[in-house]
């Protein structure tokens, strides 16, 4: 969904599908990707109404790519309905004239307890990339983690983030290369970093054929792909070379017997 609201954000956002453009599934040069978007936030009432617009303005072959899941799409489903599931305890006969939805994680204030997660590419979707979503965090006051698959440097997201930053890292059994990229995160203000702990090989897509085009660049994203097989010892290794706090990203036991309990 973030995808969607980054191709609709700022002032400009992804042509109408054209299979003209997109034969051998490579998109054209980035300074011919976008059109005008809309105009009139105002209609807008839902966040699936700014997934249906960003349909109608991504490339055919964005779309695929920011909408689709690995194989039968079953986690992909699976995330929906657990969304779906959310349900929000509410508080009767209460003062509401001064709502505080301020929380304290990490040491950190937040203005509510929501964070942009990371998604990548976003110059695929935006002539400013991450510039635009470190912006638009600025302008929600909400904290925004930053990709492995930046398409912009942290270095630029840094000089126009005014929120807090986190990153999102992906490890490789280069540990000179996670070492140097840890290291610049945290010099650039980077708060946390969101490890990835379930991915150690990419799932396959079967409708995907995405690749990044000329003139846009993922500058962390290491080139050979091959992702380490993480285990505690590399955790303990990260601790041992930065001061932010650390984060596993994509630990599901709990929440699959929760799920499961719930549906005995």
């Amino acid at each position: 969904m973030l995808q969607a609201i980054v191709a609709l954000t700022g002032t400009a956002a992804l042509p109408l599908n054209s299979d003209a453009k997109h034969q051998s599934g490579r998109l054209p040069l980035a300074d011919t990707l976008f059109t005008d978007g809309p105009d009139n936030l105002d209609e807008f009432l839902s966040l699936s109404d700014f997934e249906k617009k960003a349909e109608q303005l991504m490339s055919k072959t964005v779309w695929e790519f920011v909408s689709s899941g690995a194989p039968d799409e079953i986690t992909l489903r699976w995330n929906r309905e657990a969304f779906n599931k959310i349900k929000i305890q509410t508080h009767v006969l209460k003062d509401v004239a001064k709502i505080d939805t301020k929380v304290t994680l990490l040491g950190q204030e937040l203005a509510y307890p929501i964070l942009i997660a990371p998604s990548a590419y976003h110059k695929t979707m935006h002539p400013e990339g991450e510039i635009a979503t470190a912006k638009g965090a600025g302008l929600a006051a909400a904290t925004y983690v930053v990709s492995s698959f930046t398409t912009t440097p942290i270095e630029e997201i840094a000089k126009v983030a005014t929120q807090p930053t986190w990153f999102q890292l992906y490890i490789y059994d280069d540990r000179a290369f996670a070492k140097d990229l840890i290291q610049k995160v945290e010099f650039n203000g980077c708060k946390a970093l969101c490890i990835t702990v379930d991915a150690p090989v990419f799932g396959v897509r079967n409708g995907e054929k995405f690749k990044l085009p000329d003139g846009i660049n993922a500058p962390y994203r290491f080139a050979t792909q091959d992702r380490k097989r993480l285990t505690w010892k590399d955790i303990e290794w990260i601790k041992s070379i930065t001061k932010v706090p650390i984060l596993l990203k994509g630990i599901l036991a709990l929440l699959m017997r929760k799920m499961l309990s719930r549906q005995e």
